[in-house]
């Protein structure tokens, strides 16, 4: 199972990003993955990078590390433009980019609605989710698709891609791996100030469940993510 890392995009504070960053890779992390939200979701209108030009950035400080958003929601941008976003990606990033794509959640209603953008209809969003999802992987190696639904999980089979399970537990994952689809998780460690020891059982955990990616979110610091690792690699 590769291990990645979301970064800390909710700031104006470069100089720090691209310490954790230039840390990660330095680290050993497979990954590195940015948000799709204007704000962080208990704080509208607070600073954060956006997702795809602060990729681009990170990969030109960055030589191996695959770079992902999780995930690029359907309606923020026409579809057409938000191809055309992961299509210069891809040029910048060759072979290291991952294009995350959901649809949104309540989350991202209220964001849209905030922001003066019409709330498409949940049928209308899973047509462009195809449609994108469709024309992104020509170019991109791994496209994922977010969300639990069976929506989700039947497009994700109809057009052989992995699913991303937000949260979700070993028994959610096994069973979708069982059905037949390729599980990538993403998600805060379940137990707050866990010890290098706990952060890898419970990573190994998804290991065994199936799951093909982690993808750590908000990780308390680098030095606990160097500690895990290694715990993970001498088991």
């Amino acid at each position: 199972m590769k291990i990645a890392l979301t970064v800390p995009q909710f700031s104006q504070e470069i100089g720090s990003l691209v310490e954790f960053v230039l840390q990660a890779e330095q680290a050993g992390v497979d990954g590195l993955f940015c948000f799709d939200h204007m704000w962080p979701t208990d704080k509208p209108g607070a600073p954060t990078f956006s997702s795809l030009a602060l990729l681009g950035f990170i990969g030109s400080k960055t030589n191996r590390i695959q770079l992902g958003t999780l995930v690029s929601r359907i309606g923020l941008l026409p579809d057409d433009v938000l191809i055309g976003e992961f299509q210069s990606l891809a040029k910048m990033v060759p072979g290291r980019a991952i294009c995350g794509l959901g649809v949104g959640d309540s989350t991202s209603k209220l964001e849209r609605e905030r922001l003066g953008l019409p709330v498409f209809s949940l049928e209308s969003r899973l047509r462009s989710l195809e449609y994108c999802a469709s024309s992104i992987s020509k170019f991109v190696d791994q496209v994922w698709l977010g969300g639990t639904s069976d929506s989700i999980s039947n497009l994700a089979r109809q057009l052989n891609l992995p699913v991303n399970l937000w949260r979700a537990d070993t028994e959610t994952i096994e069973d979708r791996t069982k059905s037949g689809l390729e599980v990538t998780w993403a998600g805060p460690l379940p137990k707050a100030n866990a010890n290098d020891s706990e952060c890898s059982g419970f990573l190994n955990s998804l290991s065994k469940a199936g799951a093909s990616w982690a993808v750590w979110a908000w990780p308390d610091s680098i030095e606990l993510v160097e500690r895990t690792l290694f715990h993970l690699r001498a088991q």
